[in-house]
């Protein structure tokens, strides 16, 4: 007897033809993208939510197609401990791959940092500066609004 209320799971369970082995390696791979937890080989878990569902139910369409077996069961942990270690392990799995993916974006910030810096876009983003009078844009045009005499070829509203 449950003595907690129970997270529900989504299970999927299936069998695909040994050859060709690029279909294995297919469902591997979206099994992989949608973060499933393997449970044994071909036995898939998530927590239920009705995205997963969705996903398990094509990725089961899928399987079956490619002439393979596919059963998908909503599951319910009996020992809180086993519940709680897969939970970990998918969180751990989901932290390391933002990581990931802010290592990345962190190394490509400081490339394009280094090329607009060689480039020299920085000065000319700077030059195209917004006239203090009309609010139009100008690259580099003389501009006298501090004698009060309007300079710019832009017409008042213009955003060249």
């Amino acid at each position: 007897m449950l003595e907690r209320d129970a997270m529900r799971w989504l299970q999927l369970t299936y069998k695909v033809p040994s050859e060709p082995s690029q279909k294995r390696v297919w469902v591997w791979r979206r099994l992989q993208n949608l973060g499933a937890f393997a449970l044994q080989n071909s036995v898939y878990l998530l927590p239920y939510s009705e995205e997963v569902e969705k996903h398990f139910r094509q990725l089961a369409h899928d399987i079956r197609e490619m002439g393979g077996e596919a059963s998908i069961f909503f599951v319910m942990a009996l020992d809180s401990a086993d519940e709680r270690r897969i939970l970990q392990t998918l969180v751990e799995a989901r932290t390391n791959e933002y990581n990931t993916v802010v290592k990345v974006c962190t190394r490509f910030l400081g490339k394009a940092a280094a090329v607009v810096e060689t480039q020299n876009w920085h000065e000319q983003v700077q030059a195209r500066s917004r006239c203090r009078i009309t609010g139009c844009l100008r690259a580099n045009l003389p501009c006298a609004s501090r004698s009060g005499i309007h300079a710019c070829t832009a017409s008042p509203g213009d955003t060249q």
